[in-house]
């Protein structure tokens, strides 16, 4: 299946290249940049539970970004790098990567993109590769109706556990409407398909799943597979701030015991500006998540800080029209409906530079 996969991204990635190079040649590029660094602390080095005794240490921290673009063609990478002081186990470098092709036939907007986002820490206890392919049809039948429709390739690769590597199709329907000329509101529905190179597992000697009894899985013989659903809407003001709110409900159904979960996520996020020309900025997620087995997930549904409540407040200040600075406190705790206690603040304090091309 790798190899398969590896070779149906380079070619349409080959594809994406080739066939827009008319525009590369004819149109002009405009170049975007920017680069942060800061020096951060965080109170939870390793991600532990509050009950292992998390230690905190100083760390330095780099965001670099990318965008260019050229007629229908535009290319965007990011990466991310942090270098602990004492807790060097926990350094970790981010890297994404998207190529992307877009124009307009008539009255639809067409979209061809690859993504690639690759994370790797010093040891690799939450390391991973995931991305894939996706052609987009959009258009907008009324003035202010958006409706679009996409499809592809999706691959996950889980690099301490290849057990919990997954691929396969996905499809995705999304219509957004301006009630106002200041309030928006969207939905958007995605099935996944995740294929595994596993086998399943299946409970006996245990009575139903919600017994407390004792009980043994078992390998079954066909390969696990799970249905990923997706469904949000979310609503947006642009006035003096800008505010939006979102709700989302995941749910994964699997032939593999103990991998079923019902998701329910609400977050907000609020941007504003404030005297002394600094702009505040506050993102907050809820999540609740109740599992059908007990028995915890694969790590799909636990990277990093994406599965999380979650509180940052951000305070920034542009210096020139290049330069700013950025004062950010972020604080994460276990979802709830699971898992042991977890807690993990942050705070830092970084310098950022952006550069534009035209």
């Amino acid at each position: 299946m790798h190899i398969s996969k590896t070779s149906c991204l380079a070619l349409t990635g080959a594809a994406l290249i080739v066939a827009p190079n008319m525009a590369w040649a004819q149109e002009p590029l405009e170049v975007g940049a920017q680069v942060r660094a800061g020096v951060e602390y965080d109170d939870n080095a390793l991600r532990l539970p509050a009950d292992s005794g998390p230690e905190g240490d100083a760390l330095a921290r780099y965001f670099f970004s990318l965008d260019a673009s050229s007629g229908a063609v535009a290319f965007a990478l990011r990466q991310g790098g942090k270098i602990f002081t004492a807790s060097s186990d926990a350094d970790t470098l981010l890297t994404q990567a998207t190529l992307s092709y877009a124009r307009r036939v008539g009255s639809l907007g067409l979209a061809l993109s690859l993504d690639l986002k690759d994370r790797t820490e010093r040891v690799p206890a939450l390391d991973y590769t995931r991305g894939g392919a996706t052609a987009r049809v959009s258009g907008r039948p009324l003035e202010r109706l958006g409706l679009a429709v996409s499809s592809g390739w999706r691959f996950f690769a889980y690099k301490p556990n290849s057990a919990t590597s997954s691929s396969g199709p996905f499809g995705a329907v999304s219509a957004s409407l301006g009630l106002t000329e200041s309030v928006s509101a969207s939905v958007g529905y995605s099935l996944f398909y995740r294929g595994f190179e596993s086998p399943t597992f299946e409970r006996i000697d245990g009575g139903s799943s919600s017994s407390t009894d004792t009980f043994t899985l078992v390998q079954g013989d066909a390969l696990r597979s799970d249905l990923f659903h997706v469904a949000r809407a979310s609503v947006g003001w642009s006035g003096p701030v800008v505010l939006d709110v979102g709700y989302t409900l995941s749910l994964n159904r699997s032939n593999s015991y103990g991998q079923e979960l019902v998701r329910h996520t609400v977050d907000a996020s609020l941007t504003a500006p404030l005297p002394l020309d600094l702009f505040v900025s506050l993102r907050g997620q809820l999540q609740r998540t109740s599992y059908d087995d007990p028995v915890l997930l694969d790590a799909n549904f636990g990277i990093d800080e994406d599965n999380r409540n979650a509180l940052v407040v951000s305070l920034s200040r542009a210096l020139t029209e290049a330069w700013d600075l950025e004062l950010r406190y972020s604080f994460y705790t276990q979802e709830f409906g699971v898992g042991s206690d977890y807690r993990r603040q942050t705070i830092l304090f970084a310098l950022g530079y952006t550069y534009e091309d035209e």
